[in-house]
């Protein structure tokens, strides 16, 4: 028989579609493991001739000692002969549960969200909630932090670890304090390149003001793409083939981006130079955040164009591609958006676009009036 430790369960792989496995410990308590992982605890006994079947939560919401309090309590409720004590819940800092909720919750993230959320948690989460009780937290608690937030994603993050509380029986069911609020509305406070500055910039990269061609490279191709610095900037061998890049972790999950002759051209010349498994890489290495950084400011500096972020080419790439017509489903789809509301954040830096639509819709009206 085995023997149920939490050790055991967290390193346990199933062999079969479904395996119920009781705990010798826990009358009536059993571990169902699935092929697909999504594992719970269930109770299952039978009580003055009537039988008793529940689901107390999955494995990744209990541990294995809170699946066995859980069940001497739903039992000791339908037994008449078991002493039911109605525990009051230990109060619980926040900081501990958000310290246990990172490290658990995290294994099932992306690298790439499980950082963001890490330093959403402790820039912008940690610092209002910290030394407050888990309990104590109040929906007006809430509601005076986020109107102090100036940062998106921070209640979002802060619903999840509230909505894991309740599965865990930490605070009563239904009470999660972020319920109902709604994150504000963002709208993109980035800036696009004008036809001059695009040019000014170009220019100064054919200059050699980057410092090195491998980072030369890699801007013309921010501009190019419309990719995330750190998308080109981790990208590996392997993911430039069929004049496509293949990205395996970009901020939205996998992301296939379709390519230009001209953006083409500049990657198959760094892919010559390149000196190991990723693209974007020299003599000094492959190309990090903070020396992609260096160079831009040093770019700027140059230019004189101090309040252009490196991001902004981004930007730039949404907004000429509004501003030539493109659909907005496309220009969705060569950003890498998941939703078109997304990329629609972008349509009030294309204001030449909107300027044109306008004026051609008065001249069919001023037309219609003079027949």
């Amino acid at each position: 028989m085995v023997t149920l430790t939490q050790k055991w369960i967290e390193r346990y792989t199933p062999t079969s579609k479904l395996k119920k496995i009781a705990d010798p410990q826990s009358k009536g308590l059993y571990f169902i493991s699935r092929l697909s992982g999504r594992h719970s605890y269930v109770l299952d006994f039978c009580c003055q001739g009537q039988r008793h079947s529940l689901t107390l939560g999955r494995v990744s919401e209990l541990s294995l000692a809170q699946a066995r309090e859980k069940a001497a309590q739903e039992r000791a409720k339908r037994d008449p002969r078991l002493p039911f004590q109605d525990t009051v819940p230990t109060l619980i800092l926040f900081d501990d549960f958000g310290d246990d909720f990172l490290a658990h919750h995290g294994r099932h993230w992306k690298p790439i969200t499980a950082k963001w959320n890490q330093t959403n948690y402790r820039l912008h989460v940690l610092p209002f909630f910290k030394g407050m009780m888990l309990q104590h937290i109040s929906a007006e608690n809430v509601q005076v932090w986020q109107h102090q937030q100036s940062h998106h994603g921070g209640l979002s993050l802060l619903s999840s670890m509230m909505k894991k509380a309740e599965a865990l029986g930490l605070i009563p069911a239904g009470s999660n304090p972020c319920k109902g609020l709604r994150q504000p509305t963002q709208r993109l406070t980035g800036y696009a390149l004008t036809p001059q500055e695009l040019t000014l910039v170009w220019q100064g990269l054919d200059k050699g003001i980057a410092g090195c061609d491998t980072v030369t490279r890699l801007i013309r191709l921010l501009l190019l793409t419309g990719c995330r610095g750190g998308e080109l900037r981790t990208l590996k061998q392997c993911d430039y083939r069929a004049g496509k890049l293949y990205l395996p972790d970009s901020k939205t999950g996998t992301k296939t981006v379709c390519l230009s002759s001209f953006a083409r051209y500049w990657l198959d010349r760094q892919q010559q130079v390149s000196t190991n498994a990723f693209l974007f890489s020299d003599g000094y290495g492959e190309v990090t955040h903070g020396r992609l950084s260096r160079a831009w400011r040093a770019i700027r500096e140059a230019l004189n164009l101090p309040h252009v972020r490196l991001h902004d080419l981004r930007h730039t790439y949404a907004t000429l591609a509004l501003e030539h017509g493109e659909h907005l489903l496309n220009v969705g789809k060569l950003l890498g958006h998941e939703h078109p509301e997304t990329t629609l954040r972008y349509a009030h830096l294309a204001t030449s676009a909107m300027y044109q639509a306008s004026e051609q819709v008065s001249q069919a009206i001023a037309r219609g009036l003079q027949s």
